[in-house]
């Protein structure tokens, strides 16, 4: 993964745990493996796969064709052997990357990164306050998840008034809690700055008399997904989502683009044989329920996640973390 050689920095005079974008990289060098040596590994220090206290200077790596800003690693033959758990390393890059991103939205009023512990599972991971009122809990779960412990963490947020919005590492599987519920499913690549969106593809084929649904959403491209759906993924720069109340806005090009595919649904529908009036005129309400539509199921994917099957598991008729 390109994010293993990455670490945290720990700066020793203000006792703080610091990412390579917070100064410039002479900044850093200069504190860095033979020359202050004031900045030093933060997992290392606080006792991840080395004794507490460990003190292992950093130096910085940048090149002109890597395309994020730089990144810290430890000296050769210092730190543990094979380095730290990427998780782990994701968890804390997301953090301070995310919460830069928060910052520099014009609808966010605070926010508030909560230090690393690595007992405390209660708090998220960002806390944002938007500008009119909204509290946004933003978590970066390191670990595979039950339905079970989403659940709970996400009832916890919305019983406390919060809005919580989930980050995942690339790669890991998600509850499937998350597609009954109809919440977005983004995934994070600290290295690049890119996330990614699952969006699920148009319901097909479609049953008699489609046009008699309450929600036709369903029929183009939609976001999120609903539980069967072929899911089609889309990359995005993380600077050119927005954040308000409902969580992550996508780019006004992706929107107009959704848009105008739903646009052609409902044309569509028109012409099949149903227009409701809303409030006198002939304008199109769709209300994104998820009615289920019944859809030919590949026996060689998985029905969770779409993805080609092992044979020993075209029985179970999923992968066995979904």
């Amino acid at each position: 993964m390109r994010d293993d050689p990455q670490v945290i920095g720990f700066d020793l005079d203000s006792r703080r745990e610091v990412h390579v974008t917070d100064r410039p990289l002479e900044a850093w060098r200069a504190m860095g493996a033979g020359r202050a040596e004031s900045l030093v590994c933060f997992f290392c220090f606080h006792g991840v796969d080395s004794p507490v206290g460990t003190r292992v200077p950093l130096r910085v790596r940048h090149s002109l064709a890597e395309r994020g800003a730089g990144h810290f690693v430890h000296p050769a033959d210092a730190g543990p052997a094979g380095g730290h758990h990427r998780e782990l390393v994701w968890q804390v890059s997301a953090k301070h990357l995310l919460t830069r991103w928060a910052r520099s939205r014009p609808t966010v009023h605070s926010v508030r990164a909560e230090p690393w512990n690595p007992g405390d599972s209660q708090r998220a991971d960002v806390t944002v306050r938007l500008t009119d009122g909204t509290a946004v809990a933003v978590e970066l779960p390191r670990t595979v998840l039950t339905d079970l412990a989403w659940r709970d963490r996400h009832r916890s947020h919305r019983t406390a008034g919060a809005r919580d919005i989930w980050f995942w590492r690339p790669g890991t599987p998600v509850p499937r809690a998350l597609l009954e519920k109809a919440v977005p499913i983004w995934s994070l690549d600290v290295f690049t700055g890119m996330v990614g969106a699952l969006f699920g593809k148009p319901h097909q084929p479609r049953p008699v008399r489609w046009w008699d649904q309450d929600d036709l959403s369903v029929y183009a491209s939609h976001h999120p997904p609903c539980p069967g759906d072929v899911l089609e993924p889309h990359h995005l720069r993380l600077n050119d989502l927005g954040l308000d109340r409902t969580g992550l806005v996508l780019p006004e090009p992706l929107r107009a683009s959704l848009h105008q595919a739903l646009q052609e649904v409902y044309g569509a529908a028109a012409q099949e044989g149903r227009l409701r009036a809303v409030g006198g005129q002939d304008q199109w309400r769709p209300t994104r329920s998820c009615p289920p539509a019944p859809r030919q199921l590949d026996p060689l994917l998985c029905r969770v996640c779409r993805q080609k099957l092992d044979p020993s598991l075209v029985k179970a008729g999923r992968h066995m973390l979904c």
